[in-house]
């Protein structure tokens, strides 16, 4: 690893971080602007691609970890899986848990919609399904930053 290794990783995560939070603006303004016709094929289709991207990026963060301080990105077939279930673990002489346990399980619900909404024709999403995942993303996203930035803290003082 280079000096400038940590620094690196520090930087675009605190990027994923930013857009972690313009994506948690986005379902909240759009479902407040439509919260009246929430149940419109369109609206959730927007709705859906939010919150799709906003799995994605946490994903992409722990992608990052991953390949970087773990040293591994897992491959098999539960790949995603595996990954969000790692970032709660504490992994001797590499690095602390970067979630909690009862974030990952709160994540893991934004997994499995993410899935679905990859597999299934956009007119077949439905709002009774999907309108926790829109209810929670704030609160989701706000338990998540203050985390992530435990573990920002964490990495500055390896470096």
């Amino acid at each position: 690893m280079g000096e400038n290794h940590f620094s690196i990783i520090i930087a675009e995560i605190k990027q994923e971080l930013k857009h972690f939070e313009q994506l948690t603006q986005e379902c909240k303004q759009f479902y407040e602007l439509n919260k009246n016709q929430i149940d419109s094929s369109t609206n959730l289709r927007v709705l859906g691609s939010i919150l799709h991207d906003f799995y994605t990026c946490i994903e992409n963060l722990f992608r990052k970890i991953a390949i970087n301080i773990d040293d591994e990105l897992p491959s098999d077939s539960s790949w995603h899986s595996i990954l969000l279930n790692r970032m709660s673990l504490n992994i001797a002489n590499i690095r602390k848990n970067v979630i909690n346990d009862d974030l990952k399980e709160t994540l893991y619900d934004y997994l499995r919609f993410r899935h679905i909404f990859r597999n299934i024709y956009g007119f077949k999403l439905n709002w009774d399904k999907m309108g926790h995942l829109v209810k929670s993303i704030e609160s989701t996203q706000k338990t998540a930053n203050k985390q992530i930035k435990e573990f920002l803290e964490f990495l500055e003082k390896m470096q």
